[in-house]
């Protein structure tokens, strides 16, 4: 035997050896049902999935097998999987009452809140509300926030006080509002102001993960300032009296596949601004009395347009028992004057528990105006936000009360200086 024959004789024997290693392990129902009940009472969830893949591949396939699979999916986060193995488990047994529940949640919690109310249709009203799935629900949940912005240069830029109240309504599995009333004050460069915001979001809920976001933001702001300049010959006083309004129409599409969330979205908003300068030159050398002898007002008015094209996405990481979940958002800001702008954000939510979540998050918008978060936050200030950091927890005190806890650090840029923001925000969530 030569050399050749040789080497052909050895690469068979590695290829038969590799193959019989590999080999896929012949499974019969006896095994496979005594197996996987095992692993379902002794809560080895990922030995149970590996085994009851492999059941599936040799077309072993029934309606406890297809229980089991659902349950340990769910249990380990992994919704869109778990839905898919509790619609198989009611197609073998529709009268399963486990089933129904667990398929619901795991729809809900997929981001799939159309179809798994549409699901719950079917049953009675006594199974819906234990479930969380009536046909309406007026007053779904109500928020309480609170906060403030403790800023680096207060002489300058005065501390922020902030509260808001917010309340979130259902009407039958397509439609969702929630809308949000907020004010905050502050003393920024010599003037004092008071803004008054109201914020509208519905969610239409189309089913098989797709959802239209429209929104709406508006900003009401009055403030001013006043100064008397002293002269030997009488005072001169300088009243501003200002008043912005501002609106901000938001639309956006999302779509939820498996693990990944994109959301496409377009942002409008239109800045009117009037402000008004009092003059009033008074003289007078004691003891004569003074006299009004310049009363003088101007007037300043401006409407700035302006629209903001992103993409928010999201992807929960197969790891961890899928608690990790990744997000990032990237947008075009343009102004009326043409020019373009990229705002960016990135950020990482860890669900540690089952009653304890954080997130970290980082942003940089290098814009006076932009919009976050479906427009909920729509920043008016007028100095650019070079980057923000931030963390967030949130701790359910119980299964319908939740509390958050958050804090941010905005380094921002004025003409002349720089300085940051120290945000502090804390708020409760009670669901009804």
């Amino acid at each position: 035997m030569n050399n050749i024959q040789r080497l052909f004789l050895l690469l068979c024997c590695i290829a038969g050896l590799g193959q019989g290693i590999f080999a896929q392990e012949e499974l019969s129902y006896p095994e496979v049902e005594q197996r996987t009940l095992s692993y379902f009472y002794k809560g080895q969830w990922k030995t149970l999935m590996s085994l009851g893949d492999s059941a599936l591949k040799q077309e072993i396939d029934y309606y406890g097998l297809r229980y089991r699979m659902g349950v340990a999916q769910y249990s380990r986060n992994n919704y869109w999987q778990s839905t898919k193995h509790f619609k198989k488990t009611l197609e073998f047994n529709n009268a399963d009452p486990y089933a129904p529940e667990y398929l619901y949640y795991s729809q809900l919690f997929a981001d799939k809140e159309g179809e798994a109310l549409r699901f719950a249709k079917a049953y009675p009203d006594s199974t819906r509300k234990k479930w969380g799935a009536q046909k309406n629900r007026w007053l779904d949940y109500i928020t309480f926030d609170a906060g403030g912005r403790f800023s680096s240069q207060p002489d300058s830029i005065g501390h922020m006080g902030v509260v808001s109240i917010g309340m979130g309504h259902r009407f039958g599995s397509f439609l969702k509002l929630y809308h949000n009333f907020s004010f905050l004050s502050q003393n920024y460069l010599g003037v004092k102001y008071n803004q008054y915001d109201y914020y509208l979001k519905g969610n239409v809920l189309l089913g098989k993960g797709w959802q239209i976001i429209p929104a709406l933001h508006y900003i009401h702001l009055n403030g001013g300032y006043t100064n008397k300049i002293l002269r030997v010959d009488g005072p001169t006083d300088i009243t501003n009296t200002t008043k912005e309004n501002s609106l901000l129409l938001y639309l956006g599409v999302q779509k939820t596949f498996g693990r990944v969330m994109v959301k496409p979205y377009g942002a409008y908003m239109s800045l009117s601004g009037q402000s008004s300068t009092q003059v009033k030159i008074t003289q007078g050398i004691p003891p004569n009395p003074p006299m009004l002898v310049k009363d003088t007002t101007f007037e300043n008015n401006s409407v700035t347009d302006k629209w903001q094209f992103g993409l928010d996405a999201s992807y929960r990481l197969p790891v961890w028992n899928n608690r990790l979940t990744l997000g990032g958002s990237f947008a075009i800001h343009m102004n009326n004057d043409g020019s373009l702008k990229p705002i960016w954000g990135a950020s990482l939510h860890g669900q540690l528990t089952d009653k304890f979540g954080m997130s970290l998050s980082f942003f940089q918008a290098p814009v006076t105006d932009f919009v976050r978060y479906d427009g909920a936050i729509f920043n008016n200030s007028i100095s650019p936000t070079n980057w923000q950091v931030g963390a967030k927890a949130e701790y359910y005190i119980t299964p319908k009360i939740s509390w958050n806890l958050g804090y941010s650090l905005d380094y921002k840029q004025e003409q002349n200086f720089d300085f940051y923001y120290h945000n502090v925000f804390t708020g409760l969530k009670f669901r009804l």
